[in-house]
């Protein structure tokens, strides 16, 4: 009986693409648009999704799931984001939030660095989540945390001379009998 031959070039090629399949990062994706009439246009979530399905497809991403909402970046009370946030927290194996502008996810500085402190983040326009990238935005946020410190620190100052200056005056005017 002959030896069957076995193509081996074709099991390396099937061994890549398990392995590959196996090594994916699992991401969540998250598109928004802040009107209603963006959302019934429907070009605009669905070029969102286009671009991010790309994205994952070309960088080796999974996309897990998908989350969209319709209003505004500044409000945390989005349906579709919090449940977004529900599934990160109970995921054991997706950690990351694909979206095509930072802004997608909010426009709020705090709420932004609160999701890049848990989350990884990638905004494929914005060139957010490649290394360098990251180390720019940790850099950005030590800095305005140092501008936030100061400040605080200034206003805290300036709150605490508006009061000494309000105590002498208080007891000027005392010291010449009148009412306090």
């Amino acid at each position: 009986m002959p030896k069957k031959k076995t193509n081996t070039k074709s099991k390396n090629v099937e061994e890549t693409k398990r392995r590959t399949i196996m090594e994916q990062e699992k991401v969540v994706i998250y598109t928004q648009v802040a009107t209603q009439e963006q959302a019934k246009e429907g070009y605009a979530i669905e070029a969102q999704r286009k671009t991010l399905r790309e994205y994952a497809e070309e960088n080796n991403l999974e996309i897990v799931k998908g989350f969209s909402d319709t209003g505004s970046g500044l409000k945390s009370s989005r349906k579709s984001f919090n449940e977004m946030l529900k599934f990160l927290e109970s995921s054991e194996d997706c950690n990351t939030i694909l979206v095509t502008k930072l802004d997608r996810l909010s426009r709020d500085f705090k709420t932004l660095s609160e999701l890049q402190e848990k989350y990884s983040i990638i905004a494929t326009k914005d060139g957010i989540g490649t290394q360098i990238n990251t180390d720019i935005m940790k850099q950005i946020k030590n800095a305005m945390a140092s501008y936030y410190y100061v400040r605080q620190s200034q206003i805290m100052k300036d709150a605490w001379k508006r009061r000494k200056e309000r105590e002498a005056q208080q007891k000027e005017v005392k010291l010449e009998g009148g009412e306090v």
